[in-house]
């Protein structure tokens, strides 16, 4: 990462730029298309690029973008410690994270597109300098780009002010340290204090799943991320997630996907 705060570039359209392999970064990017055609995959779930359109990419979601050679756009990388120095948009990144209804994907209006385009324009003029002006403006166009996206969205406004937001973001926080180690629900409802009835209802009300299911997937997503993004072995990331055998990994992951870690690993390559 060669940026302090953020980096605005354009969409690159040379063979090698359009047949990138599934990658994954540690910064938030923000996908702008106004010209074009093609597919992003972000997390295993196509998006269709029809400009205008946008995509969110967080830190360590897995994606691949395939796009035409007429594409044109740009991409705003951003660290996360930027999106944390804004309370806007540190709430909004809180809320939509492993939300059931959030969509990373939209298309969007050749209005909003004609605003998008001025703003980025104008930050392009900055040169990626990251100076203190910059950053005031990379907020600006930031806070402009959530609005956009919350447009498109179909997010319960009663979901993003419940009650129950405050105590998800420390089951979200404990389960991205402990979800290798602690497997079951019971860990979280001791750490949290509070009964497993409770911390499936809160977990129900952001990601439609028991916490039980919650913790699954997200073992599943990590080692899907693994096995397509790493040359790791079978057997090296069932031990990375805490598993006491392969063998264990192996039947976790063909019972809930319904295919073994190899068979996966040769029908997504």
């Amino acid at each position: 990462m060669d940026f302090k705060h953020y980096q605005i570039v354009q969409i690159r359209t040379s063979e090698e730029d359009r047949d990138l392999e599934p990658h994954r970064h540690v910064f938030y990017e923000l996908f702008f298309f106004f010209a074009g055609s093609g597919t992003h995959l972000i997390d295993f779930k196509d998006f269709d690029i029809v400009p205008p359109s946008i995509q969110l990419v967080g830190p360590h979601q897995l994606h691949q973008v395939k796009h035409s050679k007429d594409s044109q756009g740009y991409v705003i990388k951003i660290k996360p410690t930027l999106i944390a120095s804004n309370p806007y948009l540190n709430n909004f990144f809180n809320f939509i994270q492993y939300n059931q209804h959030f969509k990373a994907g939209v298309a969007i209006s050749t209005e909003e597109a004609n605003l998008l385009k001025s703003s980025y324009l104008f930050l392009k003029s900055y040169n990626n300098d990251n100076s203190d002006d910059s950053i005031f403006t990379i907020l600006s166009v930031l806070n402009l780009y959530v609005s956009i996206l919350k447009k498109h969205q179909n997010l319960s406004k009663r979901a993003e002010k419940s009650p129950n937001n405050e105590q998800f973001n420390q089951f979200l926080e404990l389960a991205e340290q402990k979800y290798q180690i602690e497997k079951s629900a019971d860990y979280y409802t001791q750490a949290m204090n509070i009964s497993l009835n409770r911390l499936n209802n809160i977990v129900k009300e952001r990601t439609g799943m028991t916490a039980k299911k919650f913790l699954i997937n997200r073992v599943l997503l990590e080692a899907k991320r693994l096995i397509i993004h790493s040359e790791k072995t079978v057997k090296e990331i069932a031990y990375q997630l805490e598993f006491l055998e392969p063998a264990h990994f192996s039947n976790f992951f063909k019972k809930h996907l319904g295919m073994t870690p190899s068979t996966f690993r040769m029908e997504f390559r």
